[in-house]
């Protein structure tokens, strides 16, 4: 959901671009595959 928001012209683009710029994130699916890890996330991380 946040992927297509953001990569569209959403009303919502600007802020969930800003947030995901803020905040180490990741998104996993329910058998705890890893979807995406953004940048911050990964320098947190180490990677």
């Amino acid at each position: 959901m946040f992927l297509n928001l953001r990569q569209s012209n959403s009303p919502w683009h600007a802020e969930l671009a800003a947030i995901e710029d803020a905040v180490a994130m990741i998104v996993f699916k329910p058998d705890g595959t890893v979807l995406r890890a953004n940048d911050l996330f990964l320098q947190t991380m180490g990677f």
